[in-house]
């Protein structure tokens, strides 16, 4: 009888479940899909940076708690895929371990085992601060909000390696406030500007495939030529779009600016189209490159003009295609990337500076 109930459970698909399993000897604190993380994946190359501020950021967040050696299950996830974001309150240490999985939930396949350990840990995030604020030692002072990455992650997708299209989606983020900075060239209203004093929390770094998530301290081309953006402006002219970009110090040939396209964001989802601006590409010469989820190569798109320190792109209506359009979507979301490539050294790095909705790119008729 048992079995025959079992059978039926799995052939009416009412619903699956999750064990998760603490193998680690120190307590498991979790919280399943916080609405902060929407959209990230632990294959993202922003991982350390988004998880990292959702631990620093002050809030209210329910964690669930797991002690050493125990289970337990969850039978409420509907299908698909779904983020645990936790750390382990490491009893005689300061910085406490993260782990950030995807919890695949399919009622036709029925049950699935994690074990959780606490190492090797993606990032690491101070007690006693933000959200970790019930965790302070007594007495003892909180420590500035870091990530110190080891990062067990995807690889990042480089200009001259594989294809950038295939990063990973992140969570949106408000881009930064708005500064007077570089003046955004006439006729383009503004998207984001940055000032001098801007720095990104972490950076990502690729040496001959190994991928690693570091402190900016550690970065070998940040403050390099090129890699400050001051500001981004665009609109829509007419059906072409127009984006102009300027950044401080002028520009390097070994440095583009990328615009990750997600249609929509979700986690385990990969965004369909990267737009690749290299200010240099040959020489004083610019070129804008259409990366494709599946495709070959990138595409050559648009007209690109460059000053020393301002780039433009336009890209003409007729050749933003129905089916370009379509991965694009109405209420698409872009990330936008600063990346530096040593050709010599085989060393990728990139930078991250704001997430924001293609609905702040104005129309603008004439």
């Amino acid at each position: 009888m048992a079995i025959v109930l079992l059978g039926a459970g799995i052939a009416f698909g009412q619903g699956a479940t999750i064990t998760l399993q603490n193998q680690d000897s120190s307590t498991l604190y979790y919280v399943v899909d916080p609405k902060d993380l929407a959209g990230l994946s632990p294959g993202s190359p922003f991982l350390a940076s988004k998880v990292a501020g959702f631990f620093s950021s002050q809030g209210d967040v329910s964690f669930s708690s797991l002690a050493p050696d125990a289970s337990t299950e969850m039978t409420d996830l509907p299908d698909g895929a779904h983020l645990l974001v936790g750390f382990f309150a490491v009893q005689d240490q300061d910085d406490f371990p993260v782990r950030v999985i995807t919890l695949q939930v399919d009622s036709s396949v029925g049950n699935r085992f994690y074990a959780l350990f606490a190492g090797p840990a993606q990032l690491t995030v101070p007690r006693g601060v933000g959200k970790l604020a019930q965790f302070s030692r007594e007495g003892a002072q909180p420590q500035a909000p870091a990530a110190t990455a080891t990062a067990a992650a995807q690889t990042v997708q480089p200009v001259a390696a594989p294809q950038p299209g295939s990063q990973q989606p992140t969570a949106v983020a408000s881009s930064p406030t708005p500064a007077a900075s570089s003046p955004a060239p006439a006729a383009l209203p503004p998207i984001a500007a940055f000032t001098k004093a801007y720095d990104p929390v972490v950076f990502t770094q690729e040496r001959q495939g190994d991928f690693s998530v570091l402190p900016v301290s550690q970065s070998r081309a940040w403050n390099t030529t090129g890699t400050r953006i001051s500001s981004l402006s665009g609109a829509l002219d007419n059906g072409a779009l127009r984006l102009a970009l300027t950044v401080q110090g002028g520009f390097s040939d070994k440095v583009s600016y990328f615009f990750y396209v997600f249609g929509t964001r979700a986690a385990g989802q990969e965004n369909q189209l990267t737009l690749e601006l290299a200010p240099r590409a040959l020489g004083n010469k610019g070129a804008c490159l259409l990366w494709r989820k599946g495709a070959s190569a990138p595409q050559l798109i648009g007209d690109v003009s460059a000053t020393s320190t301002t780039a433009e792109v336009d890209i003409g209506s007729d050749e933003l295609q129905s089916d370009i359009l379509a991965g694009i979507g109405e209420n698409a979301t872009v990330d936008l990337t600063a990346g530096w490539y040593d050709r010599g050294l085989g060393l990728w790095e990139e930078f991250f500076y704001a997430t924001f909705s293609t609905a702040e790119i104005t129309a603008v008729t004439r």
